[in-house]
């Protein structure tokens, strides 16, 4: 049975995301990047630019734009 909570669900709806542009919050700050892999259930690898190199985001700090 899957439900909501499965971890296998979860990441295939997270996969979703990949090359979108999200806004990414931290703290008082914000920046615009794209997702470019799925980490886990929980956590998404954003980039801020092409030449940058990617960061490990929790998925409750980013916004879809």
């Amino acid at each position: 049975m899957i439900t909501d909570t499965d971890p296998d669900k979860i990441l295939e709806i997270h996969k979703r995301m990949i090359d979108k542009s999200v806004r990414v919050l931290e703290g008082n700050a914000s920046w615009v990047g794209r997702v470019v892999d799925v980490i886990d259930t929980e956590n998404f690898s954003v980039r801020k630019g092409r030449e940058s190199t990617s960061q490990a985001v929790s998925v409750f700090n980013i916004r879809s734009l």
